[in-house]
């Protein structure tokens, strides 16, 4: 699955689950899939309020952007690092990374957005340990923060499928 496909199953899931609401989260407690937090979708026309810095325990948070410009700062030691994301870009946090968008003026965007909760790496999204492991192991070494779509492939053992992402 692609992240294209996946991004549109995200939104056709968000959109039966919440209705026709411009921005919906959908959390664990609603979803109940194994080591994935909250699920968002946000559609600004407007630029969005600024959200303050923060961190998450144990959770990588992934930042899909559909179109639009949005702009996250990340602590890396004593600074913080701005990056911008547009359309077909992915951005990720690492647990405990402080981050948020405070510091520029946001744009209008759309974009979706999901946590993976990393405190069991050896029981991932449902997945048995091996490929639990095989996963967290790829997700705590990724080389870089950004990702723009075409940019990285993975080929699924089990099924030879390329993907940009897994969802």
């Amino acid at each position: 699955m692609g992240f294209f496909y996946g991004k549109t199953l995200l939104k056709n899931y968000l959109m039966s689950t919440l209705g026709p609401k411009k921005n919906k989260t959908i959390t664990q407690e609603k979803h109940l899939v194994p080591s994935l937090g909250n699920l968002t979708y946000w559609n600004f026309n407007a630029a969005p309020p600024p959200k303050p810095i923060h961190y998450h325990t144990d959770i990588m948070e992934f930042h899909c952007l559909v179109k639009g410009q949005r702009t996250t700062q990340i602590k890396s030691g004593d600074k913080y690092n701005s990056y911008t994301c547009t359309g077909n870009e992915l951005l990720f946090t690492h647990p405990f990374e402080h981050h948020g968008n405070i510091q520029n003026n946001q744009h209008p965007c759309e974009f979706y957005g999901f946590q993976l909760i990393l405190k069991n790496p050896d029981a991932l999204l449902g997945l048995n340990k091996h490929y639990s492991n095989i996963l967290y192991h790829q997700l705590a070494h990724l080389p870089y923060r950004q990702y723009k779509n075409g940019d990285v492939t993975h080929t699924i053992p089990a099924t030879g499928r390329s993907t940009f992402f897994l969802i």
